[in-house]
């Protein structure tokens, strides 16, 4: 098992579910929040007015492809956190796991994935 797949495996993520309502702009929100920004410094960083901003965290409004990706660079996060509502608290920590995943071997990226595996499977 490559590095990518079990770093893509822990992020714990049904990618099968569709979109639900509130997701989209309530994280837009809380890493805006969670980044000291304004609506109006976010709008500035991205290219668009604070009032579009509003609109997509109310969710009056769907961004295009690219301000997606310009979202999430300006507030640091995947598209995957994005779309699936991840706290800025856990995508901290993921990305803490996956830095600690790129250093291991395949031998002990085997290890971990039976770990994963048997912690899940005993919930």
């Amino acid at each position: 098992m490559s590095k990518k797949t079990l770093s893509y495996l822990l992020r714990g993520v049904d990618r099968t579910m569709p979109l639900r309502n509130g997701v989209l702009g309530n994280t837009i929100r809380s890493h805006r929040m969670a980044n000291n920004m304004t609506h109006e410094a976010l709008a500035e960083a991205v290219g668009v007015s604070a009032v579009h901003i509003y609109h997509l965290e109310s969710e009056d409004s769907k961004p295009s492809i690219d301000l997606l990706f310009r979202l999430a660079e300006v507030l640091n996060m995947s598209l995957d956190d994005m779309l699936f509502n991840i706290s800025p608290e856990e995508q901290a920590v993921r990305q803490e796991i996956n830095t600690l995943l790129a250093q291991c071997t395949e031998k002990e990226l085997n290890i971990i994935n039976g770990f994963v595996k048997l912690l899940l499977n005993n919930r």
